[in-house]
This record gives structure tokens, sequence and C-alpha cells, in this order.
């Protein structure tokens, strides 16, 4: 016997703290103290300004991966797999064109370029052959 669990079933986590779940809580408390870990130790030595812009800078990853999924993905494994597809297993697609005058084109062009000089007979034959 088959059971069909629905869509909105499957997304429920349970909540710990807040409305949190798990995953969410443990990656806004790592995010919090690696913030108040970057303003002590570097508010001294870069400015106010600077360091509090490296504290947004720091706790963006922490935030992307407690609370944004991707087409279903958990952020970590959406940003390997683009990181994968994007410099791993890159490579350049050349374009291929299927179109019958692309074809017949690029052999009159080809003809013309070796000192042949078509007529209506060789088109005839150009249409044919591609056809």
């Amino acid at each position: 016997m088959n059971y069909e669990i629905g869509p909105d079933l499957r997304e429920i986590s349970e909540t710990i703290w807040f409305g949190l779940n798990l995953r969410q809580l443990l990656s806004s408390v790592v995010g919090i103290v690696l913030s108040v870990l970057i303003w002590v130790l570097l508010r001294d030595r870069l400015g106010q300004q600077y360091t509090s812009w490296l504290c947004c800078a720091a706790v963006a990853p922490c935030a992307c991966i407690g609370f944004v999924k991707v087409q279903g993905q958990p952020f970590e494994r959406f940003a390997l797999s683009w990181l994968k597809f994007a410099f791993l297993e890159s490579k350049e697609l050349p374009f291929k064109s299927n179109d019958i005058n692309v074809k017949l084109l690029s052999a009159r062009r080809d003809k013309v370029t070796k000192g042949k000089d078509g007529d209506a007979d060789e088109n005839a034959e150009d249409v044919r052959e591609a056809g």
C-alpha cells in the first residue's frame, strides 16, 4: 500500500526557540559569535565603519546557510554545485547550427573562396544536397 505525503507536510520542521529550527538557530549563533569576535578584535585597528562592514560580510554566509534554500536545496549544497559547474566542469560550448540556410551559405562561401564562381545549376545542386 502506498500513501502520498503532501508537499506542505514535508516542509514541516520542529521549532526550537523563537520559531527557528535547529539549523537556523545554530547558524544564527555562529554568526553572532563571529561578528562579536570580529568587532572586539578589529574595532581599534580598522575603525568602527570598516569593522561593521566586515562583520556584515562575515555574517552573510552564516545567514545564507541557515535561512536560504534554492530550488529545495540547502544553500551549501547549491553553492557547491554552482562552484563545481562554474569552475571545475566548465567547458566551451561551440555553436553549431542545423539551419539549412547556414549550410547553403557556408557551402557557397567555401566555393567562392576556393576560386570557383558558382552559377544557378550549382546552387540547385546545393539545395538538393542540403535538403
